[in-house]
C-alpha cells in the first residue's frame, strides 16, 4: 500500500516540478541578448532542481525493487542533489567563461525535456503493466526508470549540440562587411554615383 502512495507521489512531483521550472525552457532566455555574462549561481540552482528530481526517481527505483526502507529514497535524493548542483556548476561556468548563454544552457534545457519525456513514456509503460499485475507501483517505477532514461538521453543530446550551437552563435555575432552602390549629391546638385562599405561588429 505504501509504494502505491509513493508511485503516485512521485508522478505528481514530476509533473509539479516540471511545470514548475519555466527558466529551463530555452525560449525564455536563448538567442536573446544579455547586458551582463550568465549567472553561475542560476544555472546551479537548474542543476539542483534536475538533480532533487533524478535522486528522487532513482531511490524511488530502488525502493519498489527491493528495498522496505524509505531512507534509500532520502539518501539518493541527498546524492542526486549533489550531482545536480555539481552539473549546473560547470555549464554554468561553461557560460559565464564565453561571456554570452550558450551550451550549458542547452544541455540543461535538453535535461530537462529528456527527463520529462522520458517520465510520460514511463509512466505510460508502467501503467499498462500494472493493469494486467494490479501493482499500482510499477506505474511510479516506469516513470522512475522513464525519467533517468530521459535524463541521459537529454545529456547526450545536449553535448552533441553543443558545439554546433556555439559555432551559431559565433556566426551571428562576428564583423560582417556590406556593400552597396549610391547616389550622392555635389555642391551643384548633380547626383554623382559612389560606392558605400558598411562594416558592422
Amino acid at each position: 500500500m505504501l509504494k502505491r502512495y509513493f508511485a503516485v507521489f512521485a508522478v505528481l512531483l514530476y509533473t509539479i516540478s516540471f511545470s514548475g521550472i519555466p527558466a529551463l525552457r530555452a525560449e525564455n532566455y536563448f538567442n536573446t541578448p544579455s547586458e551582463e555574462p550568465p549567472s553561475v549561481l542560476s544555472y546551479t540552482w537548474k542543476g539542483l532542481a534536475l538533480g532533487i528530481l533524478g535522486g528522487l526517481a532513482a531511490g524511488y527505483a530502488r525502493y519498489a525493487d527491493s528495498s522496505n526502507s524509505t531512507n534509500e529514497i532520502l539518501k539518493s535524493i541527498g546524492y542526486g542533489s549533489l550531482l545536480g548542483i555539481g552539473a549546473g556548476l560547470i555549464a554554468g561556468l561553461a557560460d559565464s567563461s564565453a561571456g554570452r548563454i550558450d551550451g550549458g544552457a542547452i544541455v540543461l534545457r535538453d535535461m530537462s525535456r529528456g527527463g520529462l519525456l522520458g517520465t510520460v513514456i514511463g509512466t505510460i509503460w508502467g501503467g499498462i503493466k500494472a493493469i494486467d499485475s494490479t501493482r499500482w507501483e510499477d506505474v511510479g517505477k516506469g516513470a522512475a526508470y522513464g525519467y533517468l532514461g530521459g535524463l541521459t538521453v537529454g545529456l547526450i543530446v545536449g553535448l552533441i549540440e553543443w558545439p554546433a550551437v556555439t559555432q551559431q552563435q559565433i556566426t551571428k555575432t562576428s564583423a560582417s562587411v556590406r556593400q552597396s552602390v549610391v547616389f550622392l549629391q555635389d555642391s551643384r546638385a548633380n547626383l554623382c554615383p559612389g560606392w558605400q562599405v558598411a562594416y558592422s561588429f
